[in-house]
């Protein structure tokens, strides 16, 4: 179990790092003003980045908790 948790926490924080760099790319070298294909690109990296934090904290806080034990 704990190598499918460090698998699938490591594609979460890779996948927000990913959204995050992208979205300040755009941020920063971006047309400005943005036209709305780039402006829906950047809505939809911002969501991603936003539901990946919370994906991380939420692993973070299971990842303490111990399975049930057999009895």
């Amino acid at each position: 179990m704990k190598d499918r948790f460090n698998l699938i926490f490591c594609c979460v924080v890779f996948l927000t790092a990913l959204c995050g760099f992208m979205m300040g790319a755009i941020a920063i070298w971006g047309p400005n003003p943005q036209p709305p294909p780039i402006a829906s690109l950047f809505d939809t990296l911002k969501y991603g980045f936003t539901m990946g934090m919370f994906s991380v904290f939420g692993l973070l806080g299971v990842k303490n908790i111990s399975p049930p034990s057999q009895q």
